[in-house]
């Protein structure tokens, strides 16, 4: 039996383990070192930075913010997308709603930005109307709505944007491992299996996959 020597698994990490220094690790560390000092870089603050994060009423929305997508976004994309997954589980139209499930997950995160602007798009009542919403509810109310203007709403309707895009990530059963084959060794089937053993069968790492396009699409400078 041929013995390796210690070093070689290594050699083959090597290059793994530098490109993620220097791509990951020395960028935090170099970060985190700039924080501490003055807007060009060159003086020393201290904690000037981080006091005035934190009492800067902008950055607290910001922070605010945040807090609603990683929330509301990760929460809504997952449970919608759990729920439509065992509704359309081996019915005969199960490919063609998947399919339009998932084809929001196929475009661009400007792609779809310019197609919710012009659904959310804002016009005085008892004009022309653009938008979609705003047409409905302008034919039906006579009344419109800022959707991206209104606060704090605006927030969620953004999020909502994720959510269309994301719902299909949610409801693929190849990325749980199935819905019906997760419940079968626990005898469950139908309505029941839509809990625990359900759950419990889900890779952890799927409650993290919508968070991939999370700090591009987020509304930070939402107030």
């Amino acid at each position: 039996m041929l013995k390796t020597k210690s070093f070689i698994p290594w050699l083959y990490l090597a290059p793994a383990i530098l490109i993620i220094f220097l791509i990951l690790v020395y960028p935090s560390l170099f970060t985190f070192y700039l924080s501490f000092l003055g807007k060009r870089s060159h003086t020393f603050v201290g904690l000037k930075n981080y006091v005035y994060v934190f009492t800067s009423e902008d950055m607290l929305i910001a922070f605010r913010n945040n807090a609603l997508w990683l929330i509301f976004f990760v929460l809504f994309s997952i449970s919608i997308g759990l729920i439509l997954a065992v509704l359309l589980d081996r019915v005969r139209y199960e490919s063609f709603v998947k399919s339009i499930v998932f084809l929001p997950m196929a475009i661009s995160m400007v792609g779809a930005s310019v197609i919710w602007r012009f659904i959310y798009a804002y016009k005085p009542p008892h004009v022309s109307q653009v938008g979609l919403f705003n047409a409905v509810l302008d034919f039906f109310t006579g009344h419109t709505v800022g959707w991206l203007v209104d606060k704090p709403w605006n927030n969620f309707f953004i999020i909502m944007v994720g959510v269309w895009i994301w719902t299909g990530c949610g409801a693929d059963d190849g990325l749980f491992a199935g819905v019906s084959t997760s419940c079968q060794p626990d005898g469950l089937c139908g309505h029941p299996r839509f809990g625990t053993a359900d759950l419990r069968a889900r890779p952890a790492k799927s409650l993290f996959m919508p968070g991939r396009r999370f700090s591009a699409q987020r509304g930070d400078a939402v107030p």
